[in-house]
């Protein structure tokens, strides 16, 4: 079901039948009926966007989560592309996405599962060298055509969480080992995405107020941005960084040495993606079980 966009708190400015570009982000659609959906990716070659979905609680192995395939207008294609207890799929609590040849590769609590990103069927599971993940959270690929995926080291007692050093960022390689590839204080890594202009990875602090870059082939990650905090999803727009806050509850643009909110009073907003062919900005909230698609101005 998609909400009109007068649901919304924020207002917005659709000019472009003038011929005249948004000064600000516009509302395209939201799509609900989702269950704790964390992370929208954008599959350029099907165009399409995958949603995970927890369903349920984020450490719970009860083999229920799911991904859905969405259009780019927000209709659900397929609702339970890959479901957890169907067939030979093992799901408990999807979070991050991420794209490397044909296989569509989850981060589920403390293994890595991939599958078959045009039928959803089960390719491999990998586990995470010792002492092993604790709450694998978001992924990407980098340039060297590994994945790579954060470990938040959460762990939970009922509502509470504890953060568990110290934070890791493991890589998955072609032949499928999994190796630690960074280890430290991240303030509880979150959002990950590689800067090619720059050569290095941009890693978002969830439980703290920066953001970290770190370059292959270093073992240590460095402070590159301190702004609101608690940062959860990242994606690149040219030279401008789209991040999620669950502090600040929206969207920030950080571009030119300054950060700007674009998009405000938003529940939980998770992992973001980005659809460059059509400016959309994909915004799971995994309290509202909604995805939030917005059009987003070029910077």
């Amino acid at each position: 079901m998609l909400l009109p966009s007068s649901q919304l708190s924020m207002p917005v400015l659709i000019v472009a039948a003038l011929g005249v570009a948004a000064e600000r982000p516009a509302h395209v659609a939201t799509l609900s009926n989702l269950h704790a959906p964390v992370c929208v990716l954008y599959d350029q070659d099907q165009d399409i966007y995958f949603v995970s979905n927890i369903n349920g609680a984020g450490t719970a192995r009860d083999n229920n989560g799911y991904i859905a395939r969405v259009s780019p207008d927000g209709r659900q294609l397929t609702p339970r592309f890959i479901e957890g207890g169907r067939g030979a799929v093992r799901l408990d609590a999807p979070k991050g996405l991420a794209i490397l040849g044909d296989e569509l590769w989850v981060a589920d609590i403390d293994t890595v599962r991939s599958f078959n990103r045009r039928t959803g069927r089960p390719v491999r599971s990998v586990k995470m060298p010792s002492p092993g993940g604790l709450f694998l959270n978001e992924m990407t690929t980098g340039p060297d055509q590994a994945v790579y995926v954060t470990d938040t080291r959460l762990e939970f007692h009922g509502d509470d969480a504890s953060h568990l050093g110290p934070d890791r960022v493991f890589r998955i390689g072609k032949d499928g080992a999994a190796t630690v590839a960074l280890e430290g204080d991240l303030e509880a890594p979150s959002g990950i995405a590689w800067d090619r202009v720059h050569q290095r990875f941009l890693i978002t602090g969830l439980q703290g107020t920066h953001i970290f870059e770190w370059r292959l082939g270093t073992r240590s990650a460095s402070p590159v941005w301190k702004g609101v905090g608690g940062y959860d999803g990242i994606v690149l727009d040219g030279s401008s960084w789209l991040v999620s806050s669950l502090d600040g509850a929206g969207i920030y643009a950080i571009r030119d040495g300054s950060e700007q909110s674009i998009i405000d009073r938003l529940t939980t907003p998770a992992a973001i993606g980005f659809d460059p062919k059509r400016r959309h900005l994909l915004i799971p909230s995994f309290e509202a079980n909604t995805v939030q698609i917005w059009l987003v101005p070029d910077p």
